[in-house]
């Protein structure tokens, strides 16, 4: 079962966070692995950016900060899908092969993961 933010043990981790306590100690109090926690916190973080509040505004409303938000924000800025398999066109062609991208740039070749 996919537990939401929303649910009582999200609104028990916003409140840990709230209170000064530390992204680790939140989740275990509130009973989630760090993971669920991480994706919560970006979640929330996407929609305040959303609703117009400024980095250190959202990070003041959470109660949180991380080296990582300033990747989530310009995630946030430039993708228009989150589909596990959105790619964008930089320059060259790309085309999925499994889980690998194939990119033809001036008919070479190159993989990457």
């Amino acid at each position: 079962m996919r537990l939401d933010k929303s649910s009582p043990t999200g609104l028990r981790l916003f409140s840990s966070l709230r209170s000064g306590r530390s992204l680790t100690r939140s989740a275990r109090a509130a009973g989630v692995g760090k993971g669920p926690a991480q994706r919560w916190i970006r979640e929330e973080f996407n929609e305040l950016r959303d609703a117009g509040l400024s980095v250190l505004e959202a990070q003041e409303l959470l109660g949180f900060a991380s080296s990582l938000m300033p990747a989530w924000d310009h995630a946030r800025l430039v993708s228009d899908s989150r589909h596990h398999l959105a790619t964008s066109d930089r320059g060259g062609v790309r085309v999925l092969v499994g889980v690998r991208e194939r990119r033809v740039v001036a008919g070479c070749y190159g993989t990457r993961r």
